[in-house]
């Protein structure tokens, strides 16, 4: 008979489907918002408990395609490093 693989203790992504819609909703209506401020909206106004972490929403938010990637830094010439 074979063996079962154990479940992953403590790596849940995936997160309630109500949540979710609640986080990507919350997010529609203030763009600017990131995950540790929509975390605290879910604890405060809604008081979600277990509340998701903020790199859970983080993910949720690069998922659904409302995240923008940040630019790099330019490099430093070499004669601006020699200061």
């Amino acid at each position: 008979m074979p063996r079962a693989q154990p479940a992953a203790a403590g790596q849940s992504d995936a997160g309630a489907p109500a949540v979710e819609a609640r986080v990507l909703r919350e997010r529609h209506r203030r763009r600017t918002w990131g995950p540790k401020k929509l975390r605290e909206i879910l604890v405060t106004t809604y008081g979600i408990t277990p509340v998701p972490a903020v790199s859970t929403i983080g993910n949720l938010l690069q998922r659904a395609g409302l995240t923008r990637k940040t630019r790099g830094r330019r490099p430093v010439s070499e004669r601006d490093r020699r200061t």
